[in-house]
């Protein structure tokens, strides 16, 4: 990860950035885990603060679009269903009155 940084800050090609470590000490860099509950569903969102990388979202993309096709569309989440707690795009979701519904429990 630091060479990639050196790499894409300085505009130098992969081969010429080498790392020393010579005190074969370890960098600790902090990670936050945030975990979300919607009825019985917990999703998982892991970041590094220090550079606001996300590693893994659970809850950011619409998995029946994410799964759905070989090329994913990866399109994001828009509600979460009322009685499952799942969270879908527009597309696989339905708002009736001030509540949403998944294409399973709208009815």
């Amino acid at each position: 990860m630091v060479k990639e940084e050196i790499i894409e800050e300085t505009k130098v090609n992969y081969e010429e950035v080498q790392i020393v470590d010579k005190a074969f000490s370890c960098i600790y860099i902090p990670k936050w885990v945030i975990n979300i509950e919607s009825q019985n569903r917990i999703y998982t969102r892991e970041i590094l603060p220090t550079s606001s990388t996300i590693l893994m979202d659970e809850i950011a993309y619409c998995p029946k679009e994410f799964f759905a096709r070989f090329k994913p569309s990866k399109k994001q989440t828009f509600a979460v269903c009322e009685r499952c707690g799942s969270a879908y795009c527009s597309r696989h979701i339905e708002r009736i009155k001030d509540s949403y519904y998944c294409k399973d429990h709208h009815r």
